[in-house]
C-alpha cells in the first residue's frame, strides 16, 4: 500500500471544504453537539481531514468532504454556543486547521463571548508553518493528537508517508517557540496502543527535549471500540494492543480483530465508502 503526502491531501480536502466567497470563509460543518469531555463542552463537528487513521471514530466524515452544510464563523458561533450549557468550545470530528481562517475567526468570536476554546489538531498544518502559532488567538488551548510514537506507526495508523510524523513534533517545537506554556496553553495527547512500550518511552524521551513539562503532561488518548471503528480497522488489517470498549473498559481487542478484517488492501476502498453513505 503506497503512502500519502499529508501536504497535498490537505489542500485537495479544503478546496472542497473551505470557501473564501465574499470574505465569509466558509466552512463544512456535519454536526453539533455538546459532550463530556473537558468537564462539558460544547462541539461543532467538521468534515475532512488530511490523514485517514485507522482508527477514526469519525470516519465517514472526516475522510469525506461531502455532506453537512457550509457555515460563517459567525453562523458556526451560534450553532456552537446553542449545541449545549458549557463555556468550552472545541472543533472535532475532522481537522480544523483546514480551512484556518475559517477557524481563527470562529475562536476568536467564541473566546469574546466568554469561552475557552480548545484546537483539537493533528498538527500537521502547523509543523508544516502553514498556520502560525502566533495568530492563533489568545485564550485558546491545543490538543496536538499525536497518532503514533515514531514515523514507521505513524504511517502504519493513519496512512501518511512517514515523514508526516515530523510535522507532528515540529507542530509542539512550534508551539513552544511561540510562547505557549506547555501542559497549559498547550498539550500533547497520545494514541495508546499502536505501538511497544518501549516506543512510547523514545517518543516521551524527546517531547522532554523539547520541553520537560511537555513530556510530564502527556495525555493518554485511546481508541474506543465503536462498532464502526471495528469496521473501519477490520478493513485495513489494524489491531491495536490495548483499547477501550464503548462502556470505557479497557480491554486487549486482538481476539475481537485478529484475522478477520479484510486487510491493508482495502485501505484505497475506505477513501471513497463514505461517498455512499
Amino acid at each position: 500500500m503506497a503512502c500519502f503526502d499529508p501536504l497535498r491531501l490537505s489542500e485537495k480536502v479544503e478546496a472542497e471544504v473551505y470557501n473564501e466567497a465574499d470574505g465569509r470563509h466558509l466552512r463544512r460543518y456535519w454536526r453539533f453537539r455538546s459532550s463530556r469531555h473537558y468537564g462539558g463542552n460544547n462541539a461543532g463537528d467538521v468534515v475532512g481531514c488530511n490523514l485517514r487513521c485507522a482508527f477514526c471514530w469519525a470516519w465517514k466524515y472526516a475522510f469525506s468532504t461531502r455532506g453537512g452544510e457550509m457555515l460563517s464563523p459567525r453562523d458556526a458561533a451560534k450553532r456552537i454556543a446553542r449545541a449545549g450549557p458549557f463555556k468550552t468550545a472545541r472543533l472535532t470530528g475532522g481537522e480544523p486547521t483546514i480551512g484556518w481562517e475559517h477557524t481563527r475567526r470562529l475562536a476568536a468570536l467564541l473566546v469574546a463571548r466568554g469561552y475557552t476554546f480548545i484546537l483539537e489538531t493533528n498538527g500537521i498544518l502547523i509543523g508544516a508553518g502553514l498556520v502560525d502559532p502566533v495568530r492563533i488567538p489568545g485564550g485558546v488551548r491545543v490538543r496536538v493528537s499525536i497518532k503514533a510514537p515514531t514515523p514507521a506507526y505513524f504511517e502504519r495508523a493513519t496512512g501518511a508517508c512517514a515523514r508526516g510524523f515530523e510535522f507532528q513534533i515540529k507542530a509542539l517545537e512550534a508551539l513552544h517557540d511561540a510562547g505557549l506554556r506547555p501542559g497549559i496553553d498547550y498539550w500533547a495527547s497520545v494514541v495508546m496502543g499502536v505501538a511497544p512500550r518501549q516506543a512510547y518511552e523514545s517518543l516521551l524521551e524527546r517531547l522532554a527535549r523539547i520541553d520537560p513539562m511537555l513530556a510530564s503532561t502527556v495525555e493518554e488518548e485511546y481508541i474506543v471500540l465503536y462498532p464502526h471503528v471495528v469496521e473501519l480497522m477490520r478493513r485495513r488489517g489494524f489491531t491495536p494492543r490495548i483499547a477501550l470498549t464503548p462502556e470505557g473498559e479497557l480491554i486487549d481487542p486482538r481476539k475481537l480483530l485478529g484475522g478477520v478484517g479484510k486487510g491493508e488492501e482495502a485501505y484505497h476502498e475506505d477513501h471513497h465508502v463514505h461517498d455512499k453513505l
